[in-house]
């Protein structure tokens, strides 16, 4: 009987450090750029405004912004990406 080999889970498919564009939809309010820009900020402080763009759904009711960053490491973008799952409006982070 041949013998089995054990598959090895990569940490990741990404190689670090990485430049991702993230994409968050959200509820379109007034302030839902600004807490996104503040919660990433809290990882990433020399991020300003200018790195953000967005635009609105077709009816006006949602939010896309997508905003280009370099990430260190796995540990990093987990972090982020727990940050933006934090925000009141958030509906999806990829």
């Amino acid at each position: 009987m041949p013998r089995r080999r054990a598959k090895r889970t990569p940490t990741s498919l990404l190689t670090f450090p990485a430049t991702l564009t993230l994409h968050i939809t959200g509820h379109n309010r007034p302030d839902f750029t600004a807490h996104l820009l503040a919660a990433l900020q809290r990882r990433q402080p020399e991020l300003t405004e200018a790195a953000l763009t967005s635009h609105p759904s077709r009816a006006g009711n949602y939010l896309a912004v997508s905003v280009t960053l370099t990430v260190p490491d796995q540990a990093e973008l987990d972090a982020l990406y727990r940050e933006l799952g934090r925000v009141e409006g958030v509906i999806l982070a990829i």
